[in-house]
Formats: structure tokens, C-alpha cells, sequence
């Protein structure tokens, strides 16, 4: 299980949208750790799991995508009357889908790619030792 640290541009990058980066930065900030640490617990609830730790703003890598869009909710729903005007129905959706995902991962029903080094820092694309380009094709 690679982690991924989740910023305000991967939100707006992933959801493709421009309210993420108008709000204040050190709000979105507190936002992606609440909503990153929410995933965490998800993840640490199945014992399979390897435990991730909390306060760290990182997210298993199968869990990008579904973080960025509860973000997106958590931020449209922090702002006063936005969430009528900007949660349309593919939204609802994909909130919906990604907390039936949060729920399935604590259920232990989301099997996550075996963890191979210390995180955080050695765990980006599979860990050292795939990164070993000592010895050119």
C-alpha cells in the first residue's frame, strides 16, 4: 500500500474544480486532515490492513480519488449556501459511492497492494526496493 499526500491542487486536480483553491488555505488544510484522518480510521478498522498513521495527510493510493471527492463535499458543505448550488446530482453520486468505498474498507472488503517500507517516506511507487535503477535494460 503506496501513500499519497493529499494538498488542495491534488483536490482541484482530481475533482477539476476551482472552489477548492478559493477557500483559505489553512481552512482546505484542516479540512484534507480531518477528512484524511476519517480514511485512516477506515483503514486502520480492518486488521489486514497496515496502519496508517493519523494527523499525516496521507492516503493509501487506492484511496485517492474517493478522499478528493469527500473533501470536495466537506469544503462545498463549509460554505455558506454553496452546497445548494454546487452539489448536483453526479456529485450526490459520487459522495455516495465514495462512502459506500469508506465502508467497505472498514468492513475488510477492499483489499489494498502489500505494504513494502516505512511510511511515509519510502512507500512512493511500491518502495526502494523497486526503485533500484543500478542496473540499466
Amino acid at each position: 500500500m503506496a501513500l499519497v499526500r493529499i494538498t488542495p491542487e491534488a483536490v482541484a486536480r482530481y475533482c477539476l474544480d476551482k472552489e477548492i483553491t478559493s477557500i483559505a488555505r489553512d481552512k482546505i488544510s484542516d479540512i484534507i486532515r480531518e477528512v484524511c484522518n476519517e480514511v485512516a480510521a477506515a483503514v486502520n478498522s480492518c486488521p489486514r490492513n497496515a496502519r496508517i498513521a493519523m494527523d499525516s495527510s496521507s492516503v493509501p493510493a487506492e484511496l485517492v480519488f474517493t478522499t478528493c471527492i469527500l473533501v470536495r463535499d466537506a469544503v462545498t458543505s463549509s460554505v455558506p449556501g454553496s452546497s445548494e448550488s454546487l452539489q448536483g446530482t453526479a456529485r450526490a453520486a459520487q459522495y455516495q459511492d465514495a462512502r459506500a468505498k469508506l465502508r467497505a474498507v472498514a468492513a475488510c472488503e477492499v483489499e489494498f497492494a502489500p505494504y513494502d517500507g516505512h511510511q511515509p517516506s519510502d512507500v512512493i511507487y511500491g518502495g526502494p526496493k523497486h526503485q533500484d535503477w543500478s542496473n540499466p535494460i
